[in-house]
């Protein structure tokens, strides 16, 4: 199956809130997800299809449980002239093995391509970060002199947002403000795609939605994306039994539980029918930058419906990336 590379060019200032469930309805405003994950592009993907036509929105669902489709978390990028850096998510075990942990790493949530090459448990002695949440080389510090902040989070605090309860009805939302201060760089997100070409072809449409509605978020605070493209790359090649970085939201069935080696879980769901009403349930996923061996996973989409007429399905399928040796060696 083709893989792809979708790139989404942001604007300078862009702001987004990608929502993070939590179990208090007093504070699921007051923390977001640094960029949309792959449910979050799955639920995306599927109110798009559905300002066009239900049907296609049910076809939609029904390739991705099928497997005809696959998508990765989305992940910052950086380009200034003629150089691509691209992050991906921090192996989870890096820098909080061994007797003192490295506080430093343990507050980096993105790795370049480039450092991740470099990286060993300890972590990198060489490699400087960006922003304290962006491990990169030196020659990419050296590129990116004038890249001040890529993306920050910001609290809007004392924001009428809903009113379950007449004695708490303000909260602090939390957003995602990307691509600040940059000017000499293109910013944004990208995230990886496996399907056919004829599937892709028929996506691409929806992916331009995201120029007029956005995605995933409650507010946007203006029209945040100035470009899509979709490239094809060379397609990952996963052995049997090699260690593998997880790049997607993923929900494991049981038997691939043992195939888990290093690995961090959150609660992800947390839909409501009105103030009062029944929740709807959550799933723990296994959060991308996890490690385990490649035992060809599936994942699942976990349905989370309180009701039929109402469903609700949480994308969980596997996605990974093979990892480098120096990884695994301790100096």
């Amino acid at each position: 199956m083709p893989e792809y590379v979708i790139y989404i060019s942001l604007v300078p200032n862009a702001k987004f809130r990608f929502g993070r469930y939590t179990p208090f309805d007093s504070e699921n405003l007051n923390d977001t997800d640094w960029a949309p994950k792959s449910d979050t592009l799955f639920s995306s993907l599927g109110t798009m299809a559905n300002l066009l036509s239900p049907a296609l929105a049910e076809t939609l669902v029904l390739q991705f449980q099928n497997h005809e489709i696959g998508i990765s978390d989305a992940f910052y990028f950086l380009k200034k002239e003629d150089r691509l850096v691209r992050f991906l998510p921090k192996p989870v075990f890096v820098g909080r093995l061994g007797a003192v942990k490295d506080k430093m790493l343990s507050k980096v949530r993105y790795v370049s391509e480039s450092a991740l090459k470099e990286l060993s448990p300890a972590g990198s002695e060489k490699a400087p970060v960006l922003q304290s949440l962006f491990l990169i080389t030196p020659s990419e510090r050296d590129l990116l002199s004038n890249v001040n902040v890529l993306a920050r989070k910001t609290d809007i605090p004392k924001v009428s947002a809903r009113k379950p309860k007449a004695d708490d009805s303000y909260y602090q939302i939390t957003f995602v403000e990307t691509n600040l201060h940059t000017p000499s760089a293109e910013t944004g997100l990208y995230f990886y795609l496996n399907c056919s070409e004829q599937i892709k072809n028929e996506l691409t449409p929806l992916f331009g939605y995201w120029k007029h509605f956005g995605f995933g978020g409650r507010k946007n605070s203006n029209k945040p994306v100035v470009d899509i493209r979709v490239e094809e790359k060379i397609q990952t090649v996963l052995k049997e039994g090699e260690m593998v970085m997880t790049i997607s939201n993923y929900i494991p069935e049981k038997e691939e539980m043992s195939a888990l080696t290093y690995y961090h879980k959150e609660l992800r769901g947390g839909y409501k029918l009105g103030f009062d009403e029944q929740r709807a349930k959550v799933v723990p996923c296994v959060k991308s930058g996890s490690i385990c061996r490649w035992q060809e996973q599936k994942g699942q989409i976990a349905d989370l419906s309180v009701t039929e007429d109402d469903p609700v399905l949480r994308y969980g399928r596997f996605m990974a990336i093979p990892l480098p040796e120096n990884i695994f060696k301790h100096d």
